[in-house]
């Protein structure tokens, strides 16, 4: 039948099999069983056989480079050849990789690794949008087996978590030892986490990603492409709400199209790859040698500035009325309030000094009831805040976020992470590096490997990982404009062909100049 004119069935029969994502989950979990049994020899495959997927081997080729061969990757991948019990050693064999990308590849440290993640808007958004908008041209049976596994995926992440839900338990485990105590921060976080992901969907329906029936709606593609980035990702789309791209490539008088696109280059370096530099003194130094590179990234312009603070304050005010109502409606569930929020040393109520006249113990009962009603009725009311902190008058008004993620009460938490605020990197005494605007504009990585301080490695995989989203960007934007969807954005195919221009152009450099290195 069909089936026997299938040309992946046709390489089965021959002991060769293929692996990607776009594949049949069927097939491919076909594709791994023949291999472990050795049933088939050759398997061509992507990077979803790099991580966790038992497949070792006898030889490993990688054949040709991608942007997304990194050094973590090419580890996963080299790590398949040999397998124990079978061969003595593995092969590996490089096939259409430069000598200069494999020293990358063979020194570039590894990032260090958490096995843990954060319950952040992008996780919660993805879910969404993967359950409301299946792809087009897909049938009903598998739409719906789809959004079972989506309901399966949120409903463990909130009853079996495996997130950094910090301080609110984790300090509580760390104070004691034995098994009820962990029990208990189990059943906390099993309490906390439904709220989570209600504060995560709260902040996208106050947002416009969300409808009010939770259907992913808006900009939310976008979004959910540059999840990893968070919370550039959201703060770049407020910025294209907010019109001020708009502004940015509108046409001008006297000014060429080349100017407005150096603009809004620098709004993307500062939301995107940012480095500060080690020092002021090393960066103007550098400056004053270089004659074609800046060097210091230029400072955001003010209209710039004020939109992405008017992002961070909807979020941080989000998440402070969220926990305000939170902390009010479960205060008994909570449990007292006896944590220290730095040391996170308990602290517990004042010892009772008895007498052994029990009329002086009645009398000192009755004064100390007197003296706490005082205080509660000249107290200032509050829910959220930690008592500690509290104590210096701070009541339930959280001006920054740092300040709503550290002074909470015992048994409340909040993750930076849980609320998408950008902080931008730039501070007095240590300027951004301007090395990706450099790179733009002189087109020489040895000359910004020499002033602007980046190393060989460095500069490579930050440059890649850029215009990668610039491509990305364009591509969202783009399609965004030729679909029609363009309402609240006034010039959005000027918008659209500025990024697209950038982008090629980037690209354009990126290839010419940057793979040597």
């Amino acid at each position: 039948g069909s089936i026997r004119r299938n040309f992946l069935y046709l390489a089965l029969l021959r002991g060769i099999g293929v692996h990607h994502a776009g594949l049949p989950k069927r097939y491919r979990q076909t594709v791994e069983r023949l291999f472990r049994l050795r049933r088939i020899s050759v398997v061509f495959a992507t990077g979803t056989l790099a991580v966790g997927i038992n497949m070792p081997c006898r030889t490993v080729v990688l054949a040709g480079d991608s942007p997304f061969l990194n050094a973590i990757t090419y580890r996963q991948m080299a790590g398949r050849a040999g397998r124990r019990g079978y061969d003595v050693v593995g092969d590996v064999v490089y096939f259409g990789l430069t000598k200069n990308k494999l020293r990358r590849l063979f020194t570039t440290p590894l990032p260090s690794l958490q096995g843990n993640m954060t319950l952040s808007p992008s996780y919660i958004l993805r879910l969404l949008c993967k359950h409301s908008m299946p792809p087009p041209h897909i049938k009903p049976e598998i739409v719906e087996r789809d959004r079972k596994m989506v309901e399966g995926a949120a409903r463990r992440s909130i009853l079996h978590p495996f997130w950094k839900y910090g301080g609110a338990f984790s300090a509580t485990a760390a104070n004691h030892d034995g098994g009820d105590d962990h029990d208990q921060d189990d059943d906390l976080a099993s309490f906390l986490m439904p709220h989570y992901f209600r504060l995560g969907i709260e902040f996208l329906r106050r947002e416009h990603y969300l409808s009010r029936e939770g259907l992913a709606q808006g900009l939310c593609g976008l979004v959910n492409h540059l999840w990893f980035l968070e919370p550039s990702n959201f703060t770049f789309v407020s910025l294209l709400r907010d019109g001020m791209f708009d502004k940015l490539c509108a046409k001008r008088k006297n000014e060429s199209d080349e100017n407005i696109i150096r603009e809004v280059l620098i709004v993307l370096c500062h939301l995107f790859r940012a480095i500060p530099h080690r020092s002021l003194k090393n960066a103007q130094l550098a400056k004053s040698m270089a004659s074609s590179c800046i060097v210091i990234l230029p400072d955001l312009p003010l209209h710039i500035l004020e939109s992405i603070e008017r992002h961070n304050t909807r979020a941080r005010d989000t998440g402070a009325n969220y926990v305000r109502a939170f902390t009010a409606v479960e205060h008994d569930r909570l449990g007292p309030d006896d944590t220290l929020p730095l040391s996170r040393l308990k602290f517990g109520p004042a010892n009772t000094i008895l007498s052994k006249n029990k009329d002086v113990d009645a009398d000192v009962d009755a004064h100390r009831g007197v003296f706490f009603d005082t205080l509660r009725r000249y107290s200032l009311p509050f829910n959220a805040r930690s008592s500690f902190v509290a104590l210096s008058g701070h009541v339930d008004r959280f001006s920054v976020i740092d300040e709503l993620a550290n002074t909470l009460r015992s048994g409340a938490y909040i993750d930076r992470s849980m609320l998408p605020v950008m902080t931008l990197k730039a501070t007095h005494d240590r300027p951004l590096n301007a090395y990706l605007y450099d790179f733009y504009n002189v087109k020489n990585a040895d000359v910004i490997l020499r002033y602007n301080h980046i190393q060989k490695n460095e500069l490579y995989d930050a440059i890649k990982d850029f215009n990668l989203i610039l491509k990305t960007l364009s591509t969202a934007l783009t399609k965004r404009v030729e679909q029609g969807l363009t309402s609240g954005m006034a010039s959005a195919g000027r918008v659209a062909s500025i990024f697209a221009r950038l982008s090629d152009e980037y690209s354009q450099i990126f290839n010419d100049h940057a793979h040597a290195y």
